[in-house]
């Protein structure tokens, strides 16, 4: 991702509206490029003040931007990793799946040859 493609996905990061791809190229890029993290400081910083100051009358919203940010983005990319576990898992699955029918329709289809063949190594 380049700079004027980091730029188009400030706001869709700060709205959560970023797919899997996507969020992951903008966090590589925003951690790799001074400018294009400084810019996603500003907004989110002005987005999350303007969300939140209203609802901290306890004293508890942390101003600390820079670390907010960073949490931030830290959850994203934990979220990102957990999602490309559980796709790689979901795939897996299909292709054992895929496996165990094929083998089920091979045996239907060729149950004399394999019933033989397994006699033959004494498995059977």
């Amino acid at each position: 991702m380049d700079c004027k493609g980091a730029e188009a996905c400030v706001q869709p990061y700060i709205d959560g509206t970023l797919g899997d791809r996507e969020l992951g190229a903008y966090l590589q890029h925003v951690r790799s490029c001074a400018p294009c993290r400084r810019n996603l400081q500003t907004y989110f910083s002005i987005c999350y003040l303007l969300e939140y100051v209203d609802k901290d009358e306890a004293g508890e919203l942390s101003y600390d931007m820079r670390k907010v940010l960073e949490e931030d983005m830290r959850r994203n990319e934990h979220r990102l990793r957990i999602r490309m576990v559980l796709r790689t898992i979901r795939h897996l699955a299909v292709i054992v799946g895929e496996v165990v029918t094929a083998g089920a329709m091979l045996w239907i289809l060729y149950s004399d040859i394999a019933e033989a063949i397994l006699k033959y190594w004494g498995l059977f």
